[in-house]
């Protein structure tokens, strides 16, 4: 089942939508750190912060300014990202 939806991605965090808890996080990915800091947890080291760095991994080779919109689709486990 799936736990995670991504909603929007910027250059420094990303915004998703936690099934289980009914709720959106944002991470934030701290650079000095090099590591994911998620709001909600207040952690490094949770289920968020470690979907928000495979997030990572497949989006880093578009440019950092870039903002990245998801619309999830409520018929599908998918959605349509949409690039302002």
């Amino acid at each position: 089942m799936v736990r995670f939806t991504l909603l929007a991605l910027g250059e420094n965090w990303v915004s998703i939508y936690d099934l289980k808890c009914g709720r959106t996080v944002r991470i934030y990915f701290e650079r000095k750190r090099g590591e994911m800091r998620c709001a909600f947890c207040s952690s490094s080291e949770c289920p968020h912060a470690g979907y928000a760095w495979g997030v990572l991994d497949r989006y880093r080779k578009r440019k950092p300014s870039t903002l990245i919109l998801f619309i999830p689709d409520t018929l599908h486990d998918g959605g349509e990202s949409i690039q302002p």
